[in-house]
């Protein structure tokens, strides 16, 4: 990729709150210094055309929001085709996922409704919005970062305070 298709990449830093990134669009509810647009995610449609972004960023927020099949298909309608989301959450089975804020808890499985590995689709929802790119459990301390990946799901279900977040990452299904 050439710098003038860089130059052009639109990246979306959803309800950055204080962790302003430079060269991205930073959105808020709240006007502070570094934010470029001043939004409540709850509200939809959100202020931006069809297919602006080539990269969305929701670092610690999906889980305050309200409506959230509202919100990812608002997401959806702003991602260009083939645009990748960035989405974490605290780990259901976390000390963490208990706060008062929180209106949602979020497990691995919690986005595969709307992806390309589930069959069964909601009436208003599209067959398949996104591929699930990555699925991470975030090690809380270092004996969970030694038990290898494929069984922090397990050890975490067993033993809460294990992992603290997920790291999901999709990919965007739409036609150009």
């Amino acid at each position: 990729m050439n710098n003038n298709n860089r130059s052009n990449i639109m990246k979306l830093n959803a309800g950055c709150g204080n962790d302003i990134k430079e060269g991205w669009i930073n959105l808020d509810f709240n006007f502070h210094e570094g934010v470029d647009v001043i939004h409540n995610l709850n509200e939809v449609p959100y202020p931006f055309q069809d297919n602006t972004f080539d990269c969305i960023v929701m670092n610690m927020v999906f889980e305050e929001l309200d409506k959230w099949e509202e919100i990812i298909l608002e997401l959806y309608r702003i991602s260009k085709p083939n645009a990748v989301w960035s989405i974490i959450v605290p780990y259901y089975h976390c000390r963490t996922a208990f706060n008062p804020y929180h209106k949602m808890f979020f497990h691995l499985d919690t986005f595969s409704v709307f992806s390309d590995v589930n069959r069964v689709h909601t009436s208003r929802m599209k067959p398949i919005l996104y591929k699930i790119t990555k699925r991470e459990l975030v090690p809380n301390n270092l004996i969970a970062q030694l038990i290898p990946k494929k069984y922090r799901n397990y050890i975490g279900m067993i033993f809460g305070e294990m992992y603290k977040q997920i790291i999901f990452e999709m990919k965007i299904i739409k036609n150009k």
